[in-house]
């Protein structure tokens, strides 16, 4: 799943600054959010823009910094040299907190990956590795930065994802076929394929 899907998903969003945009959207939408509703509520922004009803709270602030800031987030992403930087981009984008910053990197670049509520509570992962304040100093946003890295790295991006789209297909059988139909609609909803 993770060696199709993601690497689509990649080739998307590199491929220009308003694929990787529409992939941050993607992403802030999918905050406190079922998977399944996900593409709906996508395609309800591409068109209504900031109209849509499902940028509320800080979906609207994502999507206002994405219209301002979009190109220079692509070309960070683009110029880092390792996830690390990638995950210190993405947080500079309001609304992501290291959970979906790390689902940014993985989304660009196949690194990193999300552990949201339900890998942590699967994994036994205490919750202070998601904390993080932007008003912090830049070597606690370092460090906070890197220890979610690390308990990343311990299951490694790969099986984050694949384990994650078996768990949710698993958890909501009405909504999917399978593992594979969670992993293929990353890339079905931002390119409609």
């Amino acid at each position: 799943m993770y060696d199709i899907d993601n690497l689509a998903v990649n080739n998307y969003s590199q491929a220009n600054a308003n694929n990787c945009k529409d992939m941050v959207t993607m992403v802030a939408l999918s905050i406190q959010q079922p998977w399944s509703s996900v593409g709906t509520q996508l395609q309800s922004v591409r068109d209504e823009g900031a109209d849509s009803r499902f940028l509320w709270g800080n979906k609207a602030n994502t999507y206002a910094y994405l219209q301002t800031h979009g190109t220079q987030l692509y070309d960070a992403l683009c110029e880092a040299d390792t996830d690390e930087e990638r995950m210190l981009a993405a947080l500079q984008v309001p609304g992501l907190g290291l959970p979906k910053a790390g689902f940014v990197v993985q989304l660009f670049s196949g690194g990193v990956g999300c552990i949201d509520v339900h890998n942590l509570r699967r994994l036994s992962i205490p919750a202070t590795v998601l904390k993080i304040s932007m008003k912090s100093s830049q070597a606690t946003i370092e460090r906070r930065t890197q220890a979610y890295m690390k308990a990343c790295a311990q299951r490694k991006s790969e099986w984050l994802w694949n384990s994650w789209c078996k768990l949710v297909a698993d958890k909501y059988p009405t909504h999917w076929r399978d593992a594979n139909h969670v992993s293929q609609v990353h890339h079905t909803y931002l390119t409609g394929e």
